[in-house]
C-alpha cells in the first residue's frame, strides 16, 4: 500500500526518520513507523486493517482504519492511494531566493579532498589538532600590526575562498557515508547573502555522524587556515598570515546557536530536535502566557523555552544595539534611501556614497519588517480559524 522507494532510518532510541522518493523527510513515533511497516507489508486495505487488529488489539473496521492512515500519513506522498493535501515542507524556507552555483556532481568531487577525514575515528582527533595548530599560530604572534603589510586582493580572494571550502566541508561528510547530497548555491538568510550546501539527506545516519557533517565546514575551514599559516611560514608572506588567522576568528562566530549557523544545527543535533528555532518559539510563546505551566513541564519543553527566551532576548539586543550606535541614520534611513535611489537614477551614484551603516540599519528595518508581518499574520490566522 506504500510508495516504491519508501525508507525508514533510525533518528533515536523512539522515532523514525521516513525517506520519500521526493527526498522529502519526516519523523515518526515507534506506534507510526510499525504501522509504516505494516503497511509496506500489504497489498490491500482489508488485509492490512486485520493484520493491524491483531498486532494493535483493536478493532477497528476499513473506514475507521482509512481514516487514521490518512490522519497520520495522509499528504506526505507516501501511500499509494492518497488523497490528502500535500502537507507544506519546511526544507531551507529560511532561504529565499537560491541559485544554485556547483551541481552536486561537481561538488562532490571537489570534496574528495576533505573525505577522509570524516571518519568518526578521525575526525575528533583532526578536529582538536587544527584547532591546536590556529591556537598556537594566534596566540604566538603579534596580532596589532597584521593588516599593515599584506596584499589586500589577495587576502580577500583567500578569505572568500573560504566560503566554498566551508560548503565543501558538508558535502565531503555526506559523500564519506554514501548519502545523496545536492549541490552549493546563492541564496539571501533575512537580507544577508549566504553561500550553502544541499545535505538535507544528512538526516538519515545516526547522531554523530550528523554532528561530524555539521561540523564538517568548520572542520574544513580551519584545516584551510591552518594551511595558510603554514604557507606563511615557508613564504614569509603576511597575507596568508592575515587571512588564516581571519578565518579561524571568523569560524567561533559560526558557533553562534541562535542563527542558523553551524551552531545551530549542531545543538540541533545535540538535543535531536529537527526545527529548533520555530519548535522553540512555539513553546515560548505559550508558556510566557502561563508560566506557571513551566513548573510541571518536562526536561525537553524547559530546554525550548529557554532556548526561545534566549533567542528572543538575543534579537531585542541586537535591534537595541543598533538604535544605540545608529539612531541619526535609523532615523533619516528613509530619506537617504531615497536620495542614494536618485542619485543612482541619473547614474551620480559613487562607492563614497555607500556606507557599511546602512547595511547595518537596512538589516534593522528588514528584522523590523518580518517582526510586524509575522505578527500580522498570526492575529489574521487567529482571526479567520
Amino acid at each position: 500500500m506504500l510508495i516504491e522507494g519508501i525508507t525508514l532510518h533510525s533518528f533515536d532510541a523512539n522515532r523514525w526518520v521516513v525517506h520519500t522518493q521526493q527526498e522529502r523527510d519526516f519523523l515518526v513515533n515507534r506506534a507510526t513507523y510499525r504501522l509504516i511497516e505494516l503497511l509496506r507489508e500489504c497489498s490491500n486495505a482489508n488485509e492490512a486493517v486485520t493484520k493491524f487488529n491483531a498486532s494493535f488489539q483493536t478493532s477497528l473496521n476499513a473506514v475507521q482504519f482509512e481514516q487514521l492512515i490518512a490522519e497520520k500519513l495522509g499528504g506526505y506522498r507516501i501511500l499509494k492511494d492518497d488523497n490528502e493535501p500535500e502537507k507544506p515542507t519546511l526544507k531551507n524556507q529560511y532561504l529565499k531566493l537560491k541559485v544554485e552555483l556547483i551541481d552536486a556532481r561537481w561538488a562532490g568531487w571537489l570534496s574528495k579532498p576533505f573525505q577522509a577525514f570524516y571518519s568518526p575515528k578521525v575526525f575528533w582527533w583532526a578536529l582538536l589538532g587544527v584547532i591546536l595548530l590556529n591556537a598556537y599560530a594566534y596566540f604566538s604572534s603579534d596580532t596589532t600590526q597584521l593588516f599593515q603589510h599584506i596584499n589586500y586582493p589577495l587576502f580577500l580572494g583567500l578569505v572568500y575562498s573560504a566560503m566554498l571550502i566551508h560548503e565543501l566541508g558538508h558535502i565531503g561528510a555526506c559523500a564519506k557515508y554514501g548519502l545523496k547530497h545536492g549541490g552549493i548555491g546563492f541564496g539571501f538568510y533575512f537580507v544577508l547573502p549566504v553561500v550553502y550546501a544541499d545535505v538535507t539527506n544528512i538526516w538519515l545516519v545516526n547522531k554523530e555522524k550528523r554532528i561530524i557533517a555539521n561540523m564538517g565546514g568548520i572542520f574544513s575551514e580551519l584545516l584551510y587556515a591552518a594551511i595558510l599559516t603554514w604557507l606563511f611560514l615557508l613564504t614569509e608572506n603576511h597575507t596568508f598570515y592575515a587571512a588564516g588567522i581571519s578565518i579561524a576568528l571568523f569560524v567561533v562566530w559560526q558557533f553562534n546557536p541562535f542563527i542558523r549557523f553551524d551552531g545551530y544545527w549542531i545543538l540541533s543535533d545535540l538535543t535531536n530536535t529537527p526545527n529548533l528555532l520555530p519548535k522553540a518559539n512555539i513553546v515560548f510563546k505559550t508558556l510566557i502566557k502561563t508560566p506557571m505551566v513551566l513548573l510541571r513541564s518536562n526536561q525537553k519543553t524547559v530546554f525550548l523555552f529557554v532556548y526561545g527566551l534566549i533567542n528572543t532576548f538575543f534579537f531585542i539586543a541586537i535591534m537595541g544595539y543598533m538604535l544605540k550606535t545608529q539612531w541619526n541614520i535609523v532615523i533619516n534611513f528613509p530619506s537617504i534611501v531615497g536620495n542614494l535611489l536618485k542619485k543612482a537614477l541619473f547614474l551620480e551614484l559613487t562607492w563614497s556614497d555607500l556606507s557599511r551603516q546602512f547595511m547595518t540599519v537596512f538589516i534593522f528595518y528588514s528584522l523590523l519588517l518580518r517582526l510586524l508581518y509575522s505578527q500580522y499574520k498570526r492575529r489574521f490566522s487567529t482571526v479567520n480559524s
